[in-house]
């Protein structure tokens, strides 16, 4: 069953036994501004690019940058994954369009834990 076959959160939790907890995983740095050059960017791209024509646009033009952007800051312990196909097991697979998880030990093409998706 693919992730988009699911249409809400709780149907998954139901379905797999996943408990929800909220944790900030992640210790967000006070005074991280942006760089000059990702504003300048984003600026071009609210101008030119037709951000609401589609969702491929949106990806490109707005989501990445700005995902790329606050990744930078914790590139050291995380990836950050583009439509790298996931499978939780045989029936839970898809592939999202950016997910961000661990380090793996094995190195930068492996993907670690825990797996974090955005879709």
């Amino acid at each position: 069953m693919a992730f988009i076959d699911f249409k809400k959160i709780p149907d998954v939790q139901k379905r797999f036994g996943i408990r929800h907890i909220e944790n900030d995983f992640i210790k967000i740095e006070e005074n991280v501004l942006p760089s000059e050059q990702f504003l300048q960017e984003l600026e071009f791209s609210r101008q030119y690019i037709p951000v609401f024509a589609s969702e491929g646009a949106r990806c490109e033009a707005v989501i990445y940058p700005v995902l790329r952007e606050v990744y930078k800051a914790y590139a050291a312990n995380y990836a950050l994954w583009i439509k790298e196909p996931l499978a939780y097991d045989e029936t839970l697979s898809g592939t999202p369009d950016y997910f961000v998880s661990t380090r793996s030990e094995l190195g930068i093409l492996i993907v670690g834990t825990p797996p974090i998706w955005c879709d």
